[in-house]
């Protein structure tokens, strides 16, 4: 059997964001319907998507309140899952990175129409067969959109959604997680490994890691659209996630990297944290509500360890659950 082969590509919209460009550009928004399995779900950190026709309606939602949308495609890893060359079953595993960029023209979720132009990075991985995408995990940094149209943060946002009486999705949780088609966890890889170990000791509290595995003058790129260099803003990131869910269950989802013979090493992991926010931290005084964390992280790799990150989460998503719980969250098993 032949193990897994990583490329790495710089494409103008790399999967799952080409059929979104494509609609961006004034094209029929049916083309979900040629991107997307039939039986395709989508993991957004805010709800689930199932099948084409959902796909299609939060595209149009979207493209209706982000008027002039693009999508600027910035880097993306891809695995072929495949038993090996000329194998009929499997398929491609794909970590992308991009930046959407558009106008806030039209009223929608985000409240009326400002006009005000945003940009915020979008960080997915999916898994995709000849049939089109079958499994994706998508994290849109949406608090960066919100400060760009002058909504406030997250909390002060959801706050008002909950007294205004809005009814919000159900975000992504164990519970209403659907059991992906694609469930392997990746190649194995010395790219794929590292940074997997990174951040399993991060999260596992042990900080000084940073230090050791992060050039001194890192390039670290954090929700809310947040941009700083130097290991303490890392540290700094990663410490006011954790301390808020000290006791939280922290899983490796999935990994992926590539070594190109020129050029930076990269890779990228889907990882998850499950449990009571009992800490202070990034999310203010412990509420005692289970939260659901999926993030994605990005890096490139230098001479000296991470010189780039990219990490996102949904502090809306994560702020949903804290505010406006529902019964069915419960201890992870």
């Amino acid at each position: 059997m032949s193990a897994p082969v990583a490329r790495l590509t710089r494409p103008a919209a790399p999967p799952p964001f080409a059929w979104l460009s494509a609609y961006a550009s004034r094209t029929d928004v049916t083309l979900a319907d040629e991107a997307f399995h039939a039986h395709a779900v989508i993991r957004l950190p805010d709800r689930v998507l199932r099948g084409p026709q959902a796909v299609m309606a939060d595209a149009m939602a979207l493209r209706a309140t982000l008027t002039g949308c693009a999508v600027l495609g910035e880097e993306a890893i891809s695995v072929d899952t495949r038993a090996g060359p000329g194998a009929d079953t499997g398929g491609m595993a794909v970590a992308t990175r991009a930046t959407l960029q558009a106008s806030h023209g039209g009223a929608g979720l985000w409240g009326a129409a400002t006009g005000k132009p945003v940009q915020m990075r979008v960080l997915a991985e999916c898994w995709q067969t000849e049939a089109g995408i079958r499994d994706a995990w998508m994290i849109r940094d949406t608090a960066a959109l919100l400060c760009q149209i002058g909504a406030g943060d997250p909390r002060g946002w959801l706050e008002a959604q909950v007294q205004a009486g809005t009814v919000l999705p159900a975000p992504l949780t164990p519970e209403t997680d659907p059991e992906p088609a694609y469930g392997d966890r990746g190649p194995a890889g010395p790219e794929a490994d590292g940074l997997a170990e990174i951040l399993d000791r991060v999260l596992g509290g042990e900080m000084s890691c940073i230090g050791d595995h992060y050039a001194e003058g890192c390039e670290a790129t954090y929700p809310g659209g947040h941009s700083a260099i130097g290991r303490d803003a890392v540290e700094s990131f990663w410490t006011g996630l954790r301390s808020a869910f000290p006791a939280a269950s922290f899983r490796i989802d999935h990994r992926m990297g590539h070594a190109p013979a020129r050029g930076a090493a990269s890779a990228a992991v889907r990882w998850s944290l499950y449990g009571r926010h009992d800490g202070f931290g990034r999310f203010g005084a412990p509420s005692g509500a289970y939260a659901y964390v999926m993030g994605l992280t990005q890096v490139e790799f230098g001479p000296n360890g991470v010189r780039r990150e990219w990490t996102l989460i949904d502090d809306v998503a994560i702020w949903t659950q804290l505010l406006a719980p529902r019964p069915e969250a419960r201890e992870a098993g």
